[in-house]
């Protein structure tokens, strides 16, 4: 659970809308690092870099309703280190993290939604996969989970065998 609820912490959170739009849309850049000690039992750094699309929607009143984040343009770049062993992945153009609000602003649902990520190790396969849809409270608790969810679903039993 560690690498999602590290990106969770990060969000993608825009700029107030200005007076009378209804959408506006954010586009760059973003470098994620933390190191998780929750999955394995020791320390795991993730870096991940890569770009970002993100589209604010708004009422007539300049209410939040939702927020949608794809990646830009290319893969998103991944990499965990642990025990002087690298693992790389990538997570694909193919998913979308949306959140929706309640009327007063705060957030109602977060859901990740397609091929999160993936990481692979040469000769062995996928070790850990975040596939399918995910949705989450306001203080994400998994209010759905559908498809190989292996990061909240516990299974890290290859993923940490990875590092030796």
């Amino acid at each position: 659970m560690g690498f999602l609820v590290g990106c969770l912490a990060i969000g993608f959170v825009g700029a107030a809308p200005a007076q009378g739009r209804t959408v506006d849309h954010y586009f760059g850049p973003f470098l994620v690092d933390f190191t998780d000690t929750s999955d394995c039992g020791f320390p795991v750094h993730w870096h991940i870099t890569g770009e970002f699309h993100e589209v604010d929607q708004y009422d007539a009143s300049g209410a939040p309703i939702q927020t949608i984040v794809t990646q830009g343009h290319g893969a998103v770049q991944v990499s965990a280190t642990a025990k002087g062993v690298t693992l790389g992945g990538t997570a694909p153009q193919n998913y979308v993290d949306k959140i929706t609000y309640n009327p007063d602003g705060s957030i109602a649902t977060q859901s990740w939604i397609g091929i999160f990520l993936q990481i692979t190790v040469p000769g062995e396969g996928t070790v850990l996969a975040q596939v399918g849809r995910l949705v989450f409270d306001a203080e994400y608790n998994v209010l759905f989970q559908a498809g190989p969810n292996q990061d909240f679903g516990g299974d890290h039993v290859e993923y940490c065998a990875a590092f030796g």
